[in-house]
């Protein structure tokens, strides 16, 4: 067993929920000597030695397979624990804190999880999902280097939550679909899933068990400029991660030329 101090994205109870795959109870801790600053360009944070004092909390008596998924979630991102003692609620104790590698991430500007939380904190709960779906099948640094397309797939299922209007007979809710088993045989840029499910028909029977395939990309829009006297074309593909975005609150847009 161990005690586990998070200072970042894991204070926030969803993502540690989603990412050990059960609540856990936390205590408001603090580690003296150090500061928490955004990883320059990133939409997470890292820790370095010296400051006032790191605010976050700590998670206590996490067993193997708590680990297993911590380590899972961080490691692809260079992050690895050092054991350091934190005061929790007038208690001194030694836990584990992630650090990232030497020199892997620069600091930016100083770390808020309110920021975080009101920019990303929707679209990484959704994108930590599909990071712990896949752990056992793929290295943790494969997924993490397809980690902006993970979060815009995440983007784009929240938006489709959102709703819209139905015109079909039936609305369709939560339980119309039973998932049997999910692979994912190719993932680089785009994805490809695979489902084994039974559906809901319209006359309330669930259907037999289907093989169904799909193809996982994010939302995109596609500008076709055309010169008339070359008579040639330009393709830009921009793929939108917002409004679950960056952390200034604009979308972020990755360009295809």
């Amino acid at each position: 067993m161990a005690d586990l101090f998070f200072y970042g994205t894991l204070c926030h109870p969803p993502l540690l929920a989603a990412v050990l795959g059960r609540e856990v109870p936390v205590t408001p801790a603090r580690l003296a000597g150090h500061s928490v600053f955004w990883a320059a360009g990133q939409n997470f944070p890292l820790i370095v030695e010296g400051g006032a004092g790191a605010e976050g909390v700590l998670a206590e008596g996490l067993g193997p397979a708590d680990l297993a998924r911590l380590d899972h979630y961080e490691g692809g991102f260079d992050y690895r624990t050092r054991d350091l003692a934190v005061d929790a609620g007038g208690r001194r104790v030694v836990a584990r804190v992630y650090f990232p590698d030497p020199g892997r991430w620069t600091p930016g500007a100083p770390w808020r999880l309110e920021d975080w939380v009101a920019h990303w904190g929707a679209v990484a709960v959704e994108a930590s999902a599909e990071v712990m779906r896949l752990m056992g099948t793929r290295p943790a640094r494969d997924i993490a280097r397809r980690y902006r397309m993970i979060l815009m797939h995440a983007a784009s299922r929240l938006r489709a939550r959102d709703g819209g209007p139905a015109r079909l007979r039936r609305r369709a809710v939560k339980g119309d679909v039973a998932l049997a088993a999910w692979a994912q045989p190719y993932a680089r840029f785009f994805a490809v899933e695979e489902y084994d499910l039974s559906y809901r028909r319209f006359d309330g029977t669930m259907s037999e068990t289907v093989n169904r395939a799909a193809f996982i990309s994010s939302d995109a829009s596609v500008v076709l400029p055309y010169d008339p006297v070359r008579d040639r074309v330009l393709v830009i593909e921009q793929f939108r991660l917002g409004p679950y975005a960056r952390g200034d609150g604009e979308p972020w847009l990755i360009e295809a030329i």
